[in-house]
């Protein structure tokens, strides 16, 4: 094929054309339309009862902030070597199961009421970075990247390495072409 530009151009042109005036192609009907499902379908893991971590937020926050609290559940359970540390033991993932899937609620529902704002959406990526090191599961990273993105693209520098290095191997495949 010629990548001549105007002859690529008059060739995009025919074609929009003929799509366009084409009476003999019919729409169909939307109700058989397939629809995409909006939830993402993944479930963070829960881990096991025997963590220090609770189920839920603590009625109790011993005096801070449900921020305040989500960030020292992030501090003390959740280092970014969670998973991939040789020297962690199960308990420590436990735990780090327990706290990312504690904070991803727990912010979800303050996104509902609040709004998302980006430090809170670093710390919901830096819980799905930490699940898909955890499962292998892909839809993990791109929540996570989807999440640092946005952070990042209020002017949140932050989450910026976390991004380029789940990211990268997202767009490896378009370098290649």
């Amino acid at each position: 094929g010629n990548a001549d530009p105007a002859s690529l151009a008059e060739a995009i042109a025919a074609a929009v054309l003929v799509n366009l005036y084409n009476a003999d192609y019919v729409l169909p009907a939307a109700d058989s339309a397939e629809r995409p499902a909006l939830s993402t379908g993944a479930v963070l893991p829960s881990g096991t009862p025997d963590s220090a971590v609770p189920d839920e937020m603590p009625a109790d926050l011993g005096g801070k902030t449900e921020y305040g609290y989500l960030v020292e559940l992030r501090q003390k359970y959740l280092p970014a070597d969670a998973f991939t540390g040789e020297t962690r033991t199960e308990a420590e993932r436990n735990d780090a199961r327990r706290a990312a899937r504690l904070i991803v609620e727990s912010l979800n529902t303050r996104f509902d009421a609040y709004g998302q704002n980006p430090y809170e959406l670093e710390i919901r990526g830096a819980c799905y970075a930490a699940a898909y090191a955890d499962t292998g599961e892909a839809v993990f990273r791109r929540l996570a990247v989807n999440d640092y993105k946005q952070a990042i693209s209020s002017g949140y520098l932050l989450p910026k390495q976390d991004y380029d290095r789940l990211a990268a191997a997202l767009l490896e495949p378009m370098a290649e072409m």
